[in-house]
């Protein structure tokens, strides 16, 4: 147990490194997972953008286009501002800024709509 904590320890700073939630930067916003995956039915085949660059996971995103999960990935922008939907591993999965998810009306309004759509919460 001891050696695997070592694992996690920047020894130069002598600081733990922990993994963050799944992020990407986009337009100058950081927007961090949900955990909203949205229907692919009525999905338009262009996109918006896609994932150029990554950081380490213990890090946050510092550039447009950048993520800390990997690269490659292609994105369009929600509904609503404040939500980007990302494709990974053939589902469509919803980012949101720090704003929508503090907003609970920003999520529900999501949830609504995408209930709607017959996109799953799971």
């Amino acid at each position: 147990m001891e050696e695997a904590a070592k694992s996690q320890t920047d020894q130069s700073y002598g600081q733990e490194k922990y993994d963050l939630i799944p992020m990407v930067m986009i337009d100058g916003k950081l927007y961090m997972d949900t955990g909203y995956e949205v229907s692919a039915k009525d999905r338009d085949a262009l996109t918006d953008g896609k994932i150029t660059s990554e950081v380490d996971q213990s890090e946050q995103p510092k550039e447009d286009d950048q993520s800390n999960f990997g690269t490659g990935y292609e994105y369009q922008y929600g509904i609503s501002d404040g939500l980007i939907e990302i494709h990974i591993n053939d589902g469509w999965w919803v980012f949101a800024t720090e704003e929508v998810l503090k907003s609970s009306a920003g999520m529900v309004e999501y949830e609504d709509t995408a209930n709607e759509s017959g996109a799953s919460d799971e």
